[in-house]
Parts: C-alpha cells; sequence; structure tokens
C-alpha cells in the first residue's frame, strides 16, 4: 500500500520521513529534505524498474552465474505475472563476465556509471574476485549491490558499506561450520592433523604461501585455520594445495594430496585406519576431476596397483588403510551430483557421503519458502530442474523485492538503503528468520548440512 502523503512537493523542502514529501518525490535520509524520485533515469520509469548484474555465463564457473540467475528471473517472473512492484514490471539485465575480475569492472562500470545508468541497482553478481574488483565502482556510483553470490569478507566490512547487502552466511562461516563438525561433532572426530584443504588460486601467482590464493581461496583456508586454532592447531600447519582460478587443471592439486596423505604426520585410529578430511574451496569445474582423480588413485593402490605418484613401499601400505571423507562449500552444491553421477559406474564410484555445506535449505525440503520455489520454478519454465544455487539466487531476490515493496514508489538510492535497513526480522519460510539492519548487511547466518549418498542424491543432516 502507498504510504499517506502530506504533500511537501519541492526540491529542498525539509522532512523527517518518506512519507512527508509529495508524489515524486523523497526524503534525502542524510539531509532531511525533499529531492525528486528516480523517473525516468537510473533506471526506473513510470512502468519499470531496470535491475542489472555482473555474472559468469560462460567458461568453468558458468553453472554457477546460470543457475543463480535462473532463481532471480523465477521469482521476478511471479512478481511481474502479478502485476510488478507499484505497477512497475521489473526487468534483469545480465552481463557474462566469465569469472574474470577485469570484466566484471567493466560490466559494472556499464550498468552503473554516468549521469543517466542504465540500472536502479545491482542483484546477484557472481564471483568473488570479480564482486571484490568491481566494488570500488559500485561505492562510486553509490548504488545498491544486493545479494552477490560470494562468502568473501571484502563485502562484509564491520561497519558494513553503506550500498553493500548480502543475503548468505561467508565463506569463513561455511567452511568453519565444516570443520567443526569433522573435529568436533562427527562420531567419531577426526584427528586435527587430519585435515587439509583444497583452494582455489590466483591465476599465474608466483607466491608460495597463502597470498597463491584468489579471495575465494583465502577464505574458504581460512574458516578452517580459524576453527583448527580453537584446538590448538597452529594456522600455518593447516596443510593446503590449489589450482588455478579458471581452470580445471588439478593434477599438481592431486598430487600433492596423495604426498599429504601418506605423510608420517598423518593420525591412525585404533584399527590402523587414517581417516582423513578433505575441505573443498573449489568450484564445480575443478572439484569433479579432483575428486575422481584422488578416488582413482587410491584404489589403485587398495587394489594392489602401484602408485602413479612414485610411493614407497611403506607409503603406499599407508594409502591402502586411507579412508577419505570428503567435502566441499556451497559454490558445488548445484552441479556436483549430476557431474560425479555422470563420471561413475561400474567399480568406479564418487558420490557417498561427500558432505557439502548449503547457504540456503535443501532444495527438495518441505519448508513452505522451498515448496514456493518449485511451484514458481515449474510455472517460470517446465523443463526446469530444483536446484541449491536457483533457489539462493530466487530467495534472495524475495527478499530484495520485498525492500522494493517497503521503499514505496518514489526511488532513489538513498531509500532503498533505509528501506533494507529498517526491514529487521523477516520470515521468508526456510525455518530461520532472515535480519537486516543498519548495522547488519548480511540477511542470513545458518549453514545447512547435506550429504551426498551413494546414488549421487543429497540428504540433509545437522552439522551443530
Amino acid at each position: 500500500m502507498e504510504p499517506e502523503r502530506v504533500g511537501l512537493t519541492h526540491v529542498g523542502d525539509r522532512c523527517s520521513s518518506q512519507a512527508e514529501c509529495g508524489s515524486g518525490f523523497a526524503c534525502d535520509p542524510e539531509n532531511g529534505r525533499c529531492q525528486l524520485a528516480y523517473n525516468g533515469f537510473h533506471g526506473v520509469t513510470d512502468g519499470e524498474i531496470k535491475l542489472g548484474a555482473s555474472m559468469s555465463l560462460t567458461g568453468t564457473s558458468a553453472e554457477l552465474g546460470q543457475a543463480y540467475g535462473l532463481g532471480v528471473q523465477v521469482y521476478l517472473n511471479h512478481i511481474n505475472d502479478l502485476g510488478g512492484v507499484y505497477g512497475r514490471q521489473i526487468t534483469f539485465v545480465q552481463l557474462d563476465d566469465e569469472d574474470v575480475p577485469a570484466t566484471a569492472v567493466s560490466n559494472v562500470t556499464q550498468l552503473l556509471s554516468g549521469d543517466n545508468r542504465p540500472v536502479f541497482a545491482l542483484l546477484a553478481n557472481t564471483g568473488s574476485a570479480t564482486t571484490e574488483a568491481a566494488l570500488p565502482v559500485v561505492n562510486e556510483n553509490r548504488a545498491v549491490l544486493f545479494a552477490p553470490y560470494t562468502g568473501s569478507q571484502a563485502t562484509r566490512l564491520d561497519p558494513p558499506e553503506e550500498y553493500i547487502f548480502n543475503f548468505r552466511a561467508s565463506f569463513l562461516q561455511e567452511a568453519a561450520a565444516v570443520t567443526n563438525y569433522l573435529v568436533g561433532v562427527r562420531d567419531p572426530v577426526l584427528a586435527t592433523a587430519n585435515l587439509m584443504v583444497v583452494a582455489q588460486g590466483e591465476p599465474g601467482s608466483s607466491q608460495t604461501g597463502i597470498e597463491r590464493l584468489d579471495a575465494f581461496g583465502q577464505q574458504g583456508f581460512s574458516g578452517v585455520a580459524d576453527t583448527l586454532k580453537t584446538h590448538g592447531v597452529d594456522r600455518g600447519s593447516v596443510f593446503f594445495t590449489s589450482y588455478d582460478r579458471g581452470t580445471a587443471a588439478v593434477d599438481t592439486a592431486v598430487e600433492d594430496t596423495i604426498h599429504w596423505l601418506v605423510s608420517p604426520d598423518r593420525v591412525a585410529d585404533a584399527s590402523g585406519k587414517f581417516e582423513v578430511g578433505i575441505i573443498l574451496q573449489a568450484v564445480t569445474a575443478a572439484a569433479v576431476p579432483y575428486i575422481t582423480e584422488l578416488i582413482d588413485e587410491v584404489n589403485r593402490v587398495k587394489g594392489g596397483q602401484p602408485s602413479t605418484f612414485g610411493l614407497t613401499m611403506e607409503e603406499e601400505e599407508q594409502l591402502r588403510n586411507v579412508e577419505l571423507v570428503l567435502t566441499g562449500t556451497s559454490t558445488v552444491a548445484n552441479a556436483l551430483p549430476t557431474e560425479l553421477k555422470f563420471r561413475q559406474g561400474g567399480a568406479k564410484e564418487y558420490c557417498g557421503d561427500i558432505i557439502i555445506s548449503q547457504t540456503v535449505p535443501l532444495f527438495s525440503s518441505s519448508a513452505q519458502g522451498v515448496n514456493v520455489y518449485r511451484d514458481h520454478l515449474q510455472t517460470f519454465d517446465a523443463n526446469a530442474k530444483a536446484g541449491q544455487t536457483s533457489l539462493e539466487g530466487y530467495l534472495a531476490t524475495r527478499v530484495f523485492v520485498q525492500a522494493l515493496e517497503d521503499a514505496g514508489p518514489d526511488l532513489t538510492d538513498d531509500v532503498l538503503v533505509e528501506a533494507l535497513e529498517e526491514m529487521g526480522t523477516l520470515d521468508i519460510g526456510i525455518g530461520t528468520e532472515i535480519h537486516l539492519s543498519a548495522a547488519r548487511h548480511q540477511a542470513l547466518d545458518k549453514v545447512w548440512g547435506t550429504a551426498l549418498n551413494a546414488d549421487c542424491e543429497y540428504t540433509e543432516f545437522a552439522l551443530e
């Protein structure tokens, strides 16, 4: 419902709230004066609100960007079918950055720059390195960026940056939840010395330490290392290996892992087995070959064949006693089941209790908000398959549209920020409430637990 107006209709009239300015005007919260609302510029007209995103629609992260964008479109389609927001249809402009930071900067500059920028706000950018690279452009143009698909701390400063809002839990929170489960909740718990990280690296980096990881990789590593520190493990002793962003070249990471597995530093249980946890901070295009090549190598040695990595007899004997506990964060959630199922068969089995953290509930859950998502997805495209990433895009867009409705018909950037910061607690039917405020620009903290069974299908379980 449109808020009641009292009729101030001149630029510069003093106001203390949005309701005090007349139709077509908005109260500037910074100086307490009425200003012209956007109409005919900055992506807002009488009949349309135009939103934009820089997304990985092609390249090694294409499945992630495509799925996240699908979720956005599903909810916008539903809202537009209902008449839009205050009679305005919402359109969504997606520009492909191929997960390349420089291209993302160019895309965001194209979407936000100029006296009459093409879009009102950015919704659902994808990628950590790409989002981080584009943040200066976002802040310079004072436009809202909502729900980028990243858990990077660069979008989670304290205090939060005025125009940056997150939907999902951070990568630190995801990796910490998985690590805590492995060493503190799982029965039996894993020895802290038996945990390692596979993380995404910066292409062409000459660094030898954690600096060779990109923003995405570093956050996953830090979530693991920070949690292990509470168990008395020094950060420098947490082993990690990496692959280059934008590639599926994981041979070196697999070889590093094999040599780590047979190190005398690994700890055996009472039965002589070495249960080891491997935490993947990776995209699907790299996670799939890493998982399959690693399992193939371990099974080759267990089957009595020599290792391809020149192990000693003692090392091969240790490898035959290794039990892998593979885990990953939500960035692999959408496509990993299908990709692994495609590759397994006969003696090759790749699924089975692979643990994946999630930043939204399982797409097949019975939660009310997830049921509605599946219904709206089928309305949008009867052939589309439900998935974790499109569900997240859908739910994030639902929250963003709620902010547009709360903001009222007279939009400016500051009015949208005010609506988001005053949203408070909101129940969107996922079993936990979201919360946004001036001090809190991240809607969700919860991390859900899932595992892939032998049929490459997700099952739910609690990480806590």
